[in-house]
Formats: C-alpha cells, sequence, structure tokens
C-alpha cells in the first residue's frame, strides 16, 4: 500500500471508516480487499491496515474522529468547511453541552482551555480519579465536543492526545463553510457518511 493511493482513495469517497459500515467504503475492506468477520487485528494484514490508520490519522489531509455511527472515521479535507459549519455553530455546541453532567462539563472546560491535552495528565488537572475522566472523554467524544489522536511515546507505549475543535482547526487551518443553516449542513454531511447516524447530529434530533 502507497501513502499516495491512500490519499486518492480517501479523496474519492470523502469520508470513510476504519471498519466496515453500511454505505461506506473503509479502511479495513480497502486494505484487506476483502470483508473480514471479527476483529481486524487477527486478519494476515493487520498491520499493514493499523499502518493505513495512523498515517490517515497524521495526515495534513484528513481528520480521524468517531464521527459516523460512533466508529473511527476519516474526513478529507473537502468536507471540513461542512464540518466546522457544524462544531463552531453556536446552537449546536449549546445543546451538545446542554446534555453532558457537571464532570463532564468540567473536563470539556479543561480541554478548552488547554487547547491540547494528554488524556494521562486530565485526572490531575481535573481531582477525579483516571476512570472517570476516562468514561468522561469518552461521552465528549461521543457528543463531538473534542476530537482524540493516538501519542505513541518513545517506550513504545500509546495514550490519546486530547483536542478542542479550536485546536483542529487551527492545526489545519480549516475554515467553516458559510453558505448553509445548521440543519441544511448535517443533511450534506450526512449523504457524504452515506446517510449513516452521525454523531455530531444527536443533539439536534433531526429525522432519519
Amino acid at each position: 500500500m502507497k501513502s499516495a493511493d491512500l490519499l486518492r482513495w480517501i479523496r474519492k469517497y470523502q469520508i470513510t471508516t476504519l471498519t466496515q459500515t453500511p454505505n461506506l467504503e473503509s479502511v479495513v475492506g480497502y486494505i484487506a480487499g476483502e470483508a473480514i468477520s471479527g476483529s481486524w487485528w487477527s486478519h494476515v494484514a493487520s498491520k499493514q491496515i493499523y499502518n493505513a490508520w495512523q498515517f490517515l490519522e497524521n495526515s495534513g489531509d484528513v481528520i480521524t474522529l468517531k464521527l459516523v455511527r460512533s466508529k473511527v472515521s476519516f474526513v478529507y479535507r473537502s468536507v471540513w468547511p461542512l464540518l466546522f459549519r457544524i462544531v463552531e455553530d453556536s446552537l449546536w455546541r449549546e445543546k451538545a453541552v446542554a446534555a453532558l453532567n457537571v464532570v463532564e462539563r468540567k473536563v470539556l472546560g479543561i480541554i478548552e482551555r488547554k487547547q491540547v491535552v494528554h488524556l494521562d495528565l486530565l485526572a490531575s488537572m481535573c481531582g477525579h480519579d483516571h476512570r472517570t475522566i476516562k468514561q468522561s472523554v469518552g461521552k465528549l467524544i461521543k457528543a463531538g465536543v473534542i476530537v482524540t489522536r493516538d501519542f505513541h511515546r518513545s517506550s513504545g507505549s500509546h495514550t490519546l492526545i486530547v483536542e478542542s475543535w479550536s485546536a483542529v482547526r487551527n492545526r489545519h487551518t480549516a475554515v467553516p463553510s458559510e453558505l448553509t443553516g445548521l440543519e441544511d449542513t448535517i443533511v450534506k454531511l450526512k449523504a457524504i457518511a452515506g446517510g449513516n447516524p452521525l454523531t455530531i447530529e444527536t443533539s439536534m434530533r433531526l429525522p432519519s
């Protein structure tokens, strides 16, 4: 698998997922060349699949987040204006934050102040145990209000880097679309995602 081929593939489909998803292309299917039942980690092409995942996650042309059906999803830069039109909308944010509990809001506040923070450090910053912080971050990911990516240490271990949307926008120099309303933008993004449920549409309660 050549990196140029992988970029051409993601450019063609715009939104893909790591694992198999209805009406969408997946990295697992693209690399393995076949449908995989069960965990892809046990597949002969697991190393190549993982490398492709990491390449896309670290590509300046792709944003990785749990967007489609709460799965790891890859969003090509042509779709970024739609994505940021939603996540930077004040109404969308108000409804998304309203669904969070007190601890989750506290964690979100720290992430947005720090912009970028390692998951391992959040517990000491928030004054809560690691399990509570991990659960809160999981809820924030599902709400679509933060983005995470893997960080690999020189020792070989890894942790999550947690980012605010403003940090992601600045890192990728993305600009939100100003041409469509919020609900129309969600409909357009969902169409590109094969009509699948999106994490960021949950708070808006739009019809399927």
